[in-house]
């Protein structure tokens, strides 16, 4: 989706830029919105103010992606307890002290998985997958990209997981305003057009 995005917007003027970040718990991404020091995040974590606005761009089916060969990989599907069973690889935390939409489900049922590494980047995953029995749990589009390129393999992941839904969130002062109102349609028809 992003590769395409900046195509999109690069293409539509030649003094259009993009510049695209990471957001750490050392970042306050709301607090950028409301000064003005990012135009739009795109999330999979809901609003988390009355002074921003969101809109849901698409959802993704919950999958697990691991190396060929792993003991795991034979099955279509996991269940939760074969999934509690095995070592887990995540994203660094986005925000202090807040769940990510995995482990923020297995809390409301009571659950641990077993983290037993995290990585800062999304794109060091396949690459750490690929030489561990780590389980790295995801967006069936991310899953089905790497699996494409690399020795990797999809798994259902269980069946307690709610599809992810990711967003793009703005703030209230920026929501009539034209420029910001064209990125959100290009970021939309960007994400509509990878899930084609």
């Amino acid at each position: 989706m992003f590769s395409s995005l900046i195509e999109r917007i690069t293409q539509a003027g030649p003094r259009l830029s993009v510049r695209m970040r990471m957001i750490d718990p050392a970042f306050d991404a709301a607090q950028a919105l409301e000064a003005g020091k990012l135009d739009l995040v795109v999330s999979n974590s809901p609003n988390p103010r009355e002074d921003l606005r969101m809109a849901t761009l698409y959802q993704d089916e919950v999958v697990c992606l691991l190396r060929k060969g792993h003991p795991a990989a034979r099955h279509a599907a996991l269940s939760l307890a074969r999934y509690l069973n095995l070592e887990h690889l995540a994203p660094f935390p986005s925000a202090s002290g807040k769940l990510g939409p995995i482990d923020g489900e297995l809390f409301k049922t009571g659950y641990r998985r077993r983290l037993v590494a995290t990585v800062p980047e999304f794109n060091l995953v396949p690459w750490v997958l690929l030489e561990s029995d780590l389980v790295f749990t995801t967006g069936r589009r991310f899953a089905e990209h790497y699996a494409a390129m690399l020795p990797l393999v999809v798994v259902r992941a269980p069946t307690e997981f709610p599809p992810m839904r990711f967003y793009q969130l703005w703030h209230e002062r920026n929501h009539t305003s034209a420029s910001n109102r064209w990125l959100r349609q290009q970021v939309g028809a960007a994400a509509k057009a990878a899930a084609a």
